[in-house]
């Protein structure tokens, strides 16, 4: 419950982006498969905005919708108004939510078999593709699941 000793006009929980906006955090979905990244993003506009952890507590829950915010409020975090507990209650509620995705080398080589019947006869869908690779290969690689070499 720290609050800052000044905190600029133009800083504070009135200039996080509105929520639904492109800048917004994007929505959790029931299974928590985000909530890393839904987490991660919010820190990055509250440090922005310098916000004390009461503020982060309370300010949260315009993000998610209604049941979701029913639930968060029940934590002791919450009620406590200690973000950092909040953090690991909500890690601890959703399973497997730390890691943030759930790509499997199954993943990976479904994608190339794929992709190796089709013709990518562009760049735009060998773009495509790649990104898709790099995308689950890096998800892969951040949970020891595949090493940079592989």
């Amino acid at each position: 419950m720290s609050t800052p000793l000044l905190r600029p006009a133009t800083k504070g929980p009135a200039y996080l982006p509105a929520p639904g906006s492109t800048r917004a955090p994007e929505k959790i979905r029931g299974d928590g498969t985000q909530l890393k990244y839904f987490l991660k993003e919010f820190e990055g506009h509250a440090n922005d905005q310098e916000l004390t952890d009461e503020e982060r507590v309370r300010l949260v829950l315009k993000y998610v919708d209604g049941p979701t915010r029913e639930y968060w409020m029940t934590l002791k975090g919450y009620k406590r108004d200690d973000w950092a507990q909040l953090k690991e209650e909500l890690y601890e509620a959703y399973p497997g939510s730390k890691q943030g995705h759930h790509y499997t080398r199954r993943h990976l080589k479904k994608l190339a078999s794929d992709h190796a019947k089709k013709r990518l006869d562009n760049e735009a869908k060998f773009a495509e593709y790649y990104h898709q690779f790099c995308r689950i290969a890096e998800c892969l690689v951040e949970d020891n699941e595949l090493t940079e070499k592989e």
